[in-house]
């Protein structure tokens, strides 16, 4: 078995769509979760 390269882009966009009644994430916030997701890739 061989996984294909993860090539899945993470920026700010991603967030744009966010399934919540609260759209409002504070741009801290917003650092943050992209740090994880970086981090949950690699």
């Amino acid at each position: 078995f061989e996984q294909g390269r993860n090539e899945f882009k993470i920026d700010e966009e991603l967030l744009n769509n966010v399934v919540t009644d609260n759209k409002d994430i504070p741009q801290q916030a917003k650092i943050d979760l992209i740090i994880a997701l970086i981090t949950l890739k690699y």
